[in-house]
């Protein structure tokens, strides 16, 4: 008897499985003694044996009383199983050395020794206990004392030692596996199934006496690669997947003595059994069901396309049926892999065979109906191989199944292969070239009626034992829960309606406690059915809403319908034509416009959900109220809002569409060239759709909608043709826009649409005509610290509800936020900044509920204060100025221009990754200091530098100090350091506007400037309150004299020191 100190086999036990001790209490109070294995007699008789053969002399008799005695004393230690009520309460059982249980009139004595397991701790007088053991020396010694409970876990284990050695792996088990096998013994059983079913060779004995005597029934590269697995096997003393391989090629029966195929009149029969109509359908299987009978290899192949719900699956059970072969369907939606169909090379840790072989191996022949359910969704593109190309090759003329874990081919001349799919969109065409396509019709509303009175109803009534007089439906309330409520191709919808009303009517007579008759009317059906109706149903919408839709959209509407029930329509075009009716439905158009415009309502509206940026919302509500008195539609108002990222023209977009009650629509037009992207590919295109406009219309289900056009500036050209034109044909003809993949014109007059752009200056002239241009220049510091206050931080607590969590912030944070952290006219810097710190704060536990954000939360959570930008000189000398720009986020900036005069030399050298149109302003400058400073126009070699040598210098609006830098080399004279500048200038010296006035004054303040010059015309353009934010001044000027004669007003006309 082995103890509980010997090794554990890995094929028997857990590797990790704790060692059962008899003095700690496992899980379910559980007493566990040291695992006992019992003695192989048989065996260890075998090694005795050749122990004596290999001796010099051989002793007959002395292996003959050995083997006597092993005999004899195992008859006294035969494992027995004894059970009965305890006679007396035993509180520890740990502690006894036995008990007694009562069976009948017999009472036996129980022992219990080191060994013994106790499974119970305890057990109390009259409690039923069953014990596992066996006679030493005339003593009843327990193995295993259980409870009843415990003991009945293991009934379908017959062999008391095998019984045994299950309760000590159970008991090694963890305390929640333990509870997971008893919470599934609690549920519903099935009994075993018979043995019958499944004939399975698995001895490698067994599958070697199977292949000689079967071995002509393979192909001769099947028998070479069957004879090297048994070759691998040979000796091995474990077999591993070689052994597995052999288990599936030799447990699939590749052939039968007899094959036959069903006739005409076994066919329809069962077709009609299972389906209703279908006619045709039916008539197409059953005539390449008859034809493969004169084929040469009597293969079947076939691919069954429609709608759900239309018949399919039963269709493939049905010819099985006929066939009298088995079946089964392998679920293809999603695979994405070759290697689930053709398996995984053995050398593979993991590896199996695929889904084909796992299907085979199941039904134990390959003379079986094989349904690919789905195959239209089966994924490409997979890194090891695309499912369908793994198809093709099982689906080939020499009808053979390559498995990579197997290393051979399948024979499959007996197989039938059935396919299904909704359609053939998305299945390449080499595989449908290998079927026999064969359209399911969607069924008609009056044939739906037949099936569900001659069909559903029935079966659901027998399947709650319940008789049609107790339950009745009328065909005409059949017909309205068709047309209301169950618009699919199929019955699918059809039958669980039926369903839901069913058990209604039960959990009726179940509430009044009798069963009374109940005939079912159209109010029953639409109480029980509407609140869960489909309406994104495209019958049951169109059905809903078909008074609305314009005569044309009517008539293209229904005949597509029409066109749908085709069963000879092309595939492609039955799936385009579906997508076609899925957005005509889905487009619901709406009456009224600007007409119930409340100019009151809406501006509180717009306030309430947005704020700042009072004088554009002024600017909208007025041409609003303006189109209202005149009963214009929502697309009589073209608006354009123009600024920089982040100031908040989406969210002024989505307060708009609130204030006016409509759904909110954003289409990004940034990069988008084609116009096809916008309106649409012809449907005879594979891949074909409708262009954005449509889709996203669809998604909202009407056309009384808010349709922001964002980033309208970034439209792109395709072969010579501008994106923008599909804006201008929108536009203009949204009365009558058509969609090329639609092919119908929709009304789109109740679209307001509200274009988005950072730069107007890109924009095609003809596009910008047909909006009113609205600027934006963003937020203040003051507005950005109010939204702060106002917005950002309720709608973050509003995040943090569930938590009760208040946020604020100190008057130092917010300042070093808004000047240090988050200098953009925008707010989504700010809005993710406050959020970082925040969740910095909880994550690192310094915060309770109240979270107060000081400046130094500020610095740890954002880290230090971003470095000044612009590579700025701390000192003043000649030929610097401090020019300003606005970055990408809508952040000013301010840069160094460096000039140095080089002599002798007439050469113009600038760096600094200037663009074209910052050169020309080194030009027109130097071209202005020489004609207006210089005796004789004399020319001169200068080296001009933009600051921040790795950022792009674009546009003219550095004109300004870059005549200031070269004007102060020339004369070598510094200017003030504290000074900025910005403006267009001309060879005449004139300054012109920019555009980012406000970020600019702000990045000259953020660099220490006390003055900034801008451009007139800019000055001009804003309010008091813009200005009096900044504590400098702010100068506004027509000429660059005007600058010149307060930063260098030494200098005179038509003198210069290029001498130095």
């Amino acid at each position: 008897m082995k103890t509980n100190n010997a090794p554990m086999s890995n094929t028997d036990e857990r590797k990790d499985a704790p060692t059962l001790d008899p003095k700690q209490l496992q899980s379910d109070d559980v007493v566990a003694a040291s695992e006992i294995q019992d003695c192989d007699l048989e065996k260890l008789e075998t090694e005795l044996k050749d122990f004596f053969s290999s001796l010099p002399g051989k002793d007959d008799s002395m292996q003959s009383m050995i083997r006597r005695s092993l005999l004899e004393d195992s008859e006294d230690k035969a494992l027995v199983v004894k059970h009965g009520q305890a006679t007396k309460t035993v509180k520890s059982l740990l502690g006894s050395t036995a008990f007694t249980v009562k069976e009948g009139a017999d009472i036996s004595e129980i022992h219990i020794n080191s060994e013994t397991i106790l499974q119970v701790p305890s057990c109390n007088k009259g409690d039923g206990v069953y014990v596992i053991g066996q006679t030493l020396r005339g003593q009843f010694v327990a193995k295993i004392v259980s409870s009843e409970s415990f003991f009945k876990m293991f009934n379908l284990i017959t062999n008391i030692s095998d019984k045994l050695k299950m309760m000590k792996k159970f008991l090694q088990l963890s305390a929640g596996q333990q509870n997971n096998i008893k919470q599934q013994l609690s549920g519903k059983k099935y009994g075993l199934a018979s043995s019958d079913t499944a004939v399975r060779f698995k001895e490698l004995d067994e599958l070697k006496l199977k292949f000689e005597i079967c071995r002509e029934t393979y192909s001769h590269q099947q028998q070479r690669d069957i004879e090297n697995f048994f070759d691998e096997c040979r000796g091995i003393g474990k077999h591993g997947k070689t052994l597995l391989k052999l288990k599936y090629i030799l447990n699939i029966t590749p052939t039968t003595s007899v094959g036959h195929i069903p006739s005409r009149k076994t066919l329809f029969t069962t077709l009609n059994k299972r389906l209703y109509k279908l006619d045709k359908v039916k008539t197409e299987i059953v005539e390449a069901i008859i034809a493969s009978k004169f084929s040469r290899d009597h293969s079947l192949r076939l691919l069954l396309v429609g709608n759900p719900g239309t018949g399919k699956t039963t269709i493939i059970r049905a010819i099985a049926e006929a066939y009298s072969l088995p079946y089964d369907i392998i679920h293809l939606n999603g695979a994405c892999s070759a290697l689930e169909i053709k398996g995984t090379d053995s050398s593979y840790d993991g590896s199996d065979v695929g889904k084909l072989v796992k299907s085979f191996y199941q039904l134990g022949t390959t003379e079986a109906v094989i349904g690919l359910d789905e195959i239209d969704k089966m994924a490409s593109g997979g890194k090891d191989g695309n499912p369908s190309d793994a198809l093709l090759d099982t689906l080939s003329d020499e009808h053979v199944c390559y498995d990579a874990f197997l290393e051979t081919s399948i024979d499959t001349h007996n197989t039938i292969y059935i396919a299904t799919a909704n359609s053939t969109r998305n299945i390449p065409e080499f595989l449908i070239n290998r079927f026999k396509v064969i359209v399911v019709d969607d069924y008609e509303d009056e044939e739906k009626v037949v099936i569900a009175r001659e069909y559903v109803i029935p079966q659901l009534l027998e399947d709650y034992n319940i008789s049609s007089n107790d339950i009745e439906f009328p065909d005409a309330v059949i017909l309205y829960m068709i047309k209301q409520f169950c618009s699919d191709s199929g019955v699918r919808m059809l039958k669980e309606s039926i369903h839901s009303i069913i058990r209604r009517i039960i959990n009726q007579w179940e509430e009044t406690g009798y069963r009374s008759k109940v005939i079912v009317d159209a109010n029953l059906v639409k109480e029980r059915l509407e609140p869960s109706v489909d309406v994104n149903n495209a019958q049951l919408r169109y059905h809903r809403n078909r008074a609305l839709f314009s005569e044309c959209v009517r008539t293209e509407i229904k005949k597509s319908f029409a066109l749908l029930q085709d069963s000879n329509l092309d595939p492609h075009k039955r799936e385009t034509t579906s997508r076609k009716v899925e957005y005509l439905t889905s487009i619901i158009p709406e009456n009224g416009g600007f007409e119930s415009f409340d100019k009151y309502t809406f501006f509180d509206c717009i306030s309430n959900t947005h704020f700042g940026l009072l004088s554009v919302k002024d600017r909208i509500a007025r041409s609003f109220y303006a189109k209202a008195l005149k009963k214009r539609s929502f697309s009589s108002e073209r608006i354009l809002l123009a600024g920089g990222p982040g100031i908040g023209k989406s969210s002024i977009c989505k307060s708009i569409a609130k204030g006016l009650g409509i759904p909110y629509i954003k289409i990004s037009l940034n990069g988008v060239s084609d116009t096809h992207m916008l309106k649409g590919f012809e449907s005879t295109y594979i891949g074909s759709d409708a262009g954005v406009i449509v889709r996203e219309l669809a998604k909202a289900g009407t056309t009384k909608v808010l349709i922001q056009l964002d980033e309208v500036d970034k439209l792109g050209i395709q072969n010579g043709v501008n994106a923008s034109n599909a804006l201008i044909d929108l536009l203009d003809n949204s009365s009558e826009f058509t969609d090329v993949f639609l092919g119908v014109p929709l009304d789109l007059s109740n679209v307001l649409f509200i274009a988005t752009a950072n730069d107007v200056s890109h924009m095609e002239p003809w596009l910008l005509d047909r909006f009113s241009i609205i600027q934006l220049d963003g937020y203040t510091y003051a507005d950005k610290e109010q939204i702060l206050d106002k917005y950002l931080l309720p709608k973050l607590e509003l995040e943090y509800a569930e938590a009760g969590i208040a946020i604020s912030v100190s008057s130092e944070a917010k300042r070093s936020l808004l000047k240090d952290y988050c200098p953009s006219f925008g707010v989504r810097d700010i809005e993710k900044a406050v959020e970082q710190i925040v969740n910095d704060l909880l994550y690192e536990g310094k915060a309770g509920q109240r979270i107060c954000i000081e400046a130094d939360d500020v610095t740890e959570s954002l880290g230090p204060k971003p470095i000044p930008r612009g590579n700025l000189l701390k000192k003043n000398i000649p030929g610097f100025a401090k020019a300003l720009a606005v970055s990408g986020n809508n952040s000013g900036m301010s840069f160094s221009i460096e000039s140095a005069i080089i002599p002798c030399d007439n050469s113009t050298c600038i760096t600094g990754l200037p663009k074209e149109s910052a050169i020309d302003s080194v030009k027109l400058a130097k071209t202005f200091i020489r004609t207006h400073y210089l005796e004789n126009n004399e020319d001169f070699g200068v080296h001009l530098h933009f600051g921040e040598g790795a950022v792009v210098k674009d546009g003219p609006s550095a004109g300004v100090a870059i005549l200031i830098s070269m004007l102060s080399a020339v004369f070598d004279m510094p200017v003030e350091g504290n000074v900025a500048y910005t403006g267009e200038i001309d060879l005449f010296g004139n300054v012109f506007a920019i555009g980012g006035t406000l970020a600019k004054i702000q990045a000259a303040e953020q660099s220490g400037c006390s003055k900034v010059f801008i451009p007139r015309s800019n000055y001009e353009q804003l309010r008091n309150s813009d200005i009096d934010q900044f504590s400098l001044e702010v100068v506004p000027v027509d000429h660059v004299n005007e600058v010149i004669d307060v930063v260098l007003p030494n200098i005179h006309f038509k003198s210069s020191n290029l001498s130095h």
